[in-house]
């Protein structure tokens, strides 16, 4: 529920609770780290989103620049691709599957996952997939925090 006070860095009502006597620090740590969330909008078109490489991959980062907490790439899997095993460094990995039919392998279980599911990884699970349908597959990754170089998909 919204306060009644007006934030003056934003311009926007106050979450309830947070008055316009907040202290400086408060107001800098919270609404400008919150501001670019709210304030700076970036469309990054697809087409400009330049296709990489990688092993059987086909690799796009979809990410807007402002977007700095994580980033949201899609990946290509050819069929009979193959993701080896490896462990997670990412605090949250969560792979969406757009199209095929891929089998992911997740802390011990293996499981098949279709479009519309979600697999969200935990920093040190091991994890791999294989694409073992009939149809290339398409995963959107969503990474907290985002890549880092050398970035491992």
């Amino acid at each position: 529920m919204l306060g009644v006070g007006v934030n003056s860095i934003m311009g926007t009502p106050y979450p309830e609770g947070v008055t316009e006597n907040a202290t400086r620090e408060c107001q800098i740590g919270f609404w400008t780290t919150s501001m670019s969330y709210y304030r700076t909008m970036e469309l990054k078109r697809y087409k400009d989103a330049a296709p990489f490489e990688f092993g059987d991959f086909t690799v796009r980062e979809l990410s807007p620049a402002v977007f700095s907490l994580g980033s949201v790439a899609e990946i290509l899997v050819p069929m009979g691709a193959e993701r080896d095993s490896r462990v997670s460094e990412k605090t949250h990995r969560m792979y969406v599957v757009v199209t095929g039919d891929l089998e992911f392998r997740v802390a011990g279980q293996t499981f098949r996952a279709g479009p519309g599911d979600t697999i969200h990884i935990s920093a040190g699970e091991e994890y791999g997939f294989h694409n073992g349908g009939y149809e290339d597959g398409r995963l959107l990754l969503i990474r907290v925090p985002g890549p880092t170089l050398p970035e491992r998909y």
